[in-house]
């Protein structure tokens, strides 16, 4: 399967983060489980675009395929790139929805988008 050409990510769309099990916290502040600040610090953050995973027939289950235990986090682009990151999609061989969150991530920046974060799936 060759890769898909990239596309551009309109700011109405939405990103999707895989979270591992040890990276969900209660919150005391916000009365719920979320995202920790650790599950958004690296540089590129990979992430899925609803919106393209959509477009090829895809739905968030495939976001966590293969990846047991994992929980599925929803940010808004728009509120990404309003926090300063670039959105591009980056598109790979078997995952065309495939999106990078591009920017220095600041303590800051994690809290904001953990605390920011929706689930989309939250395991146990």
């Amino acid at each position: 399967m060759p890769v898909a050409v990239a596309e551009i990510i309109s700011d109405d769309d939405a990103l999707l983060r895989r979270i591992h099990p040890l990276q969900i916290v209660e919150d005391k502040n916000l009365g719920r489980r979320r995202p920790s600040s650790a599950a958004f610090t690296d540089p590129e953050l990979s992430t899925d675009s609803e919106a393209l995973l959509e477009k090829h027939g895809l739905d968030s289950s495939f976001c966590i395929q293969n990846h047991a235990g994992y929980s599925l986090a929803r940010v808004e682009v728009q509120f990404a790139r309003a926090s300063g990151m670039e959105v591009t999609n980056t598109p790979k061989e078997r995952n065309p929805a495939h999106t990078d969150v591009i920017g220095k991530k600041t303590e800051a920046t994690q809290r904001k988008f953990a605390k920011h974060a929706t689930w989309v799936h939250l395991e146990g």
